[in-house]
């Protein structure tokens, strides 16, 4: 089930008259699988919040392999029916490290329980935990917060169905989790039990565990008492609730990397308890204090083919005289075109560390200069001491809000800030065709360019690859943009972060690739 948004986007875009009664978000919800999202609007990647310093989330590290477990653990015994979970420490959290049990049997308008084994055999409750409805997982009947009732709880430690001292995770205390694991390209991996995991489609299976936190496939229950993909998938609620039909979910699948998505209350999926604490991140309302953003603010489509309110400004880089435009997406003012500065210092490869596309200098001005991650960082510090040293086979200890090549006033982004811009722009399933401009893309000549309904027009410079036998080689012009960012990958000194966009697809995709290529760069203002 799509967003509201972008249900009256598409109706705006395609000129069909669309039914104005609400039915499509009022009936039960179709189960199709879950990889094809029903709610893309908040589709996330995942990492979907920003701090302003890394020192405001304490950094995991890996304490657990195949042959050998140093993790911190502890025990939760549930005083109400005596059961006692396995618990973890990740980060500055603590967090159950097997999937809650209690029996939660309150009947709903649809079942005479709220919570249920899979297949209804015990035997897999002793494994997977039980699933719940997201009425039973925030502890409240379904006539207060079953499908279509807007429940309004509080924005964090909602008990819900957790035991005392515990509570069910709020998206923000998901949020935490991820910033902690700082495993953008793999987390979801480390978060997977070594075992259990079936192979599915491409994706990577079993996990690495990393910190002990052991997912397990238990699967989902959809409304019809139907009960799928154990093996495959596992969703964990969050107290965070969406509108009277969804609430969000931290999601762990044998196809993909961890992702958040929201999904229809009607289902029933795990639940994890996470302890309470007075850390600051729970408890401190002073946003003076509070380096993580609360929310990421959806933002409506604000241009179609004959229409656009966008919201924009222009930023003129004093360096070069350049003047560009730039859009608020968000809560996030972003240039609306590719930076075109020339930063020249040379490497031990090349006289020049940014590029015009095929060597055209016409060309810098339309799609602006590709880069590599040195450049784009200011290795070389001639603005600033950011991202000194960053590139390849460099010593970077980049850390916070890193200007790089930017203009002043304004920084290269983090993965997460990317990530608040896609999920701004619907989440990642749909994020291509809302920011991708409408021209310029060939998709082999047929073209398959994007809506701009934000004004944001990611346009397809491609990107430069080092090959020595071939100083010039471009590729992907028309088919690609990808998108650095400061976020150095944890496990390879010499490979970070970009975000693609392609002629081909709708979606966004997150990778994490060697410095030594070149792409495009956006800013984000300070």
């Amino acid at each position: 089930m799509r967003s509201l948004w972008l249900y009256i986007l598409i109706c705006a875009v395609m000129f069909v008259a669309c039914n104005d009664d609400g039915s499509d978000f009022t009936t039960r919800p179709s189960d199709d699988e879950p990889s094809e999202v029903k709610s893309s609007s908040s589709a996330k990647s995942s990492s979907s919040y920003r701090a302003k310093s890394s020192s405001s989330v304490t950094q995991a590290v890996f304490c657990k392999t195949e042959a050998e477990d140093v993790c911190e653990y502890g025990t939760l015994t549930d005083e109400r029916d005596g059961q006692t979970y396995k618990t973890v420490k990740i980060g500055d959290q603590w967090w159950m490290a097997e999937n809650l049990n209690y029996a939660a049997l309150e009947p709903t308008a649809w079942e005479d329980s709220s919570s249920f084994c899979y297949d209804n055999k015990p035997a897999h409750c002793k494994i997977y935990g039980r699933l719940y409805t997201w009425a039973a997982a925030v502890g409240k009947s379904d006539d207060e917060c079953g499908y279509g009732k807007k429940c309004s709880l509080p924005a964090k430690n909602v008990q819900g169905v957790c035991p005392d001292g515990w509570h069910l995770p709020s998206e923000r205390d998901i949020i935490r989790l991820l910033w902690a694991t700082d495993e953008y390209s793999y987390v979801g991996t480390n978060l997977k039990a070594f075992s259990g995991w079936l192979g599915y489609g491409s994706g990577p299976g079993n996990g690495t565990d990393d910190y002990g936190f052991s997912g397990l496939p238990s699967g989902i229950k959809t409304f019809d008492a139907d009960y799928r993909y154990e093996g495959i998938y596992t969703y964990f609620w969050s107290s965070t609730e969406i509108d009277a039909y969804h609430a969000h979910t931290m999601s762990l699948r044998s196809d993909r990397y961890l992702m958040l998505f929201d999904y229809t209350k009607f289902r029933a999926y795990s639940v994890r308890c996470l302890k309470d604490s007075a850390d600051g991140w729970d408890d401190d309302d002073d946003d003076s204090t509070d380096d993580v953003t609360n929310t990421v603010t959806m933002t409506m489509p604000c241009k179609t083919k004959t229409k656009d309110d966008c919201e924009y400004g222009s930023l003129t880089d004093k360096r070069d005289g350049r003047t560009y435009r730039t859009v608020k997406i968000g809560d996030l003012w972003w240039m609306a075109e590719n930076l075109s500065y020339p930063y020249l210092q040379p490497t031990s490869k090349q006289d020049s560390s940014s590029f015009c596309v095929n060597n055209d200098s016409a060309l810098c001005d339309t799609l602006g200069r590709l880069y590599l991650w040195s450049a784009a960082m200011d290795s070389a510090a001639l603005f600033s001491s950011d991202g000194k040293g960053c590139g390849m086979d460099g010593h970077c200890s980049a850390n916070g809000v890193v200007r790089g090549v930017c203009p002043e006033g304004w920084h290269l982004p983090d993965t997460v800030e990317f990530s608040n811009l896609v999920i701004a722009a619907g989440g990642e399933l749909e994020a291509g065709l809302m920011l991708k401009s409408t021209s310029g893309w060939d998709y082999d000549k047929g073209k398959r360019g994007g809506i701009d309904a934000f004004g944001f027009t990611a346009v397809p410079a491609g990107l430069w690859v080092e090959n020595e036998n071939n100083p010039k080689d471009y590729r992907a012009q028309g088919a690609s943009a990808i998108y650095w960012t400061s976020t150095m990958d944890h496990r390879d000194n010499n490979q970070a972060h970009n975000w693609e966009f392609r002629d081909e697809y709708d979606d966004v995709s997150k990778w994490s690739t060697y410095v030594d290529d070149a792409y495009s760069v956006r800013c984000v203002k300070d």
